[in-house]
């Protein structure tokens, strides 16, 4: 897994990560899950004093994965927050 985080202002934080699994046994009988790749990348902004607006885009590649065979995971997804902090 790797990270980059980068602050063009100082209000502003851009995210990326990428992440890498190799391929896995998935059940006891052998059944193996592919090795797959993901990359993110998520946005955070100041917008008042107490609020942050934060959105992001989860597995950009749209890569089809799974963790168990049989159960695949989501594609690419897309998220918005309105966070507030002390």
């Amino acid at each position: 897994m790797g990270i980059l985080e980068y602050m063009p202002i100082k209000t502003l934080r851009l995210i990326t990560n990428a992440e890498f699994n190799s391929s896995r046994f998935s059940t006891s009988y052998g059944t193996k899950v592919s090795d797959y790749t993901l990359l993110n990348l998520y946005a955070s902004g100041k917008i008042m004093k107490n609020f942050s607006l934060d959105a992001g885009i989860n597995n950009i590649l749209d890569r089809n994965y799974s963790l168990v065979e049989g159960f695949p995971e989501e594609g690419r997804n897309l998220f918005v927050t309105l966070r507030f902090f002390n």
